[in-house]
Formats: C-alpha cells, sequence, structure tokens
C-alpha cells in the first residue's frame, strides 16, 4: 500500500508541475499574441515583417498550453500575423502594377528617344532630350529588387 501512496504521490507532483509550466506557457503565448496584434496594422513593412517572423519563431519554442486554450490562442495569434501579411501582400502588389505603368512609361521615352537619334533634325533633340529627361524624372519610383536597366547615350551626330 505505501508504494501506491507514493506512486500516486509522484502523479499528483508530476501533474502540478505539468499544469504549472503550461499556465506559465499560456502567458507566454499569450503575450506573443500581445505583440503580434500591436504590430498588426503597422505599415513599416520590412520591419515590421522581421519582427513577426522573430515572434513566430519565438512561438515554436515554447511548449504546451492548456487544451482549452490552445485553439482559441492559435487562432488569435495567426490571424494577426495573416493580417499583416495580407496587408502588406496587397500593399505590395499595388507598388509594383505602379512600377509595371511607369517602366512603361519610361520604356516608351526610350523609344522616342531611338528614333530621335535616327532623325536629321537637329533643332528638335535638344528640346525632345530635355522633354524625355522631364518624363523620366516625372515617372521615377522605387523598386524592392534590383534591376537591370536599360540604358542610352545620347550622342549627336556630327
Amino acid at each position: 500500500m505505501a508504494h501506491a501512496t507514493g506512486s500516486s504521490r509522484k502523479r499528483r507532483h508530476s501533474s502540478k508541475r505539468l499544469k504549472e509550466e503550461q499556465a506559465q506557457n499560456l502567458a507566454k503565448k499569450t503575450e506573443l499574441c500581445e505583440k503580434a496584434e500591436a504590430l498588426k496594422d503597422s505599415t513599416d513593412w520590412k520591419a515590421t515583417a522581421d519582427k513577426l517572423m522573430q515572434i513566430q519563431k519565438e512561438w515554436k519554442t515554447i511548449g504546451a498550453v492548456p487544451k482549452k486554450h490552445s485553439e482559441s490562442l492559435w487562432q488569435r495569434f495567426i490571424g494577426a500575423c495573416d493580417y499583416f501579411f495580407e496587408q502588406k501582400g496587397k500593399n505590395t502588389a499595388s507598388q509594383r502594377g505602379e512600377e509595371k505603368e511607369n517602366l512603361q512609361k519610361k520604356e516608351q521615352v526610350i523609344e522616342k528617344l531611338k528614333a530621335l537619334l535616327e532623325s536629321d533634325e537637329e533643332e528638335n533633340k535638344q528640346d525632345a532630350v530635355r522633354e524625355a529627361d522631364e518624363g523620366m524624372e516625372r515617372n521615377r519610383f522605387r523598386t524592392f529588387q534590383k534591376r537591370k536597366t536599360k540604358s542610352i547615350r545620347l550622342t549627336t551626330k556630327r
């Protein structure tokens, strides 16, 4: 009988320790949810994405939480992360669309300049170059990726 009592005492102690650990994990994961929710509306895309990915890595290192909280806590956490990344994706897509449009305008300017170089109209070349430069300036945009750019060296025929 003494053996059974000692065994059940160990189980109770182990169960108590497990519940305490899960309660600590619940507090840690709740804190991560709050951090993710605080960041979800940010438009500092790069810095916030980096922070959220770090928070996600931290989430993975934390152990189990009580089952009754597990699913709702996960949905809360992933909901905040997903919301941010969806907004980031929409912004990036619209930015890329704008970049493509600006690139097309620049390519049109380059084609006009090429045609001008092939023409014999010396008097119009400087005005056209100035106009093309202004067109390029109006269609300036920031790229997110390194791109090879087309360049053209304008020289006047002599």
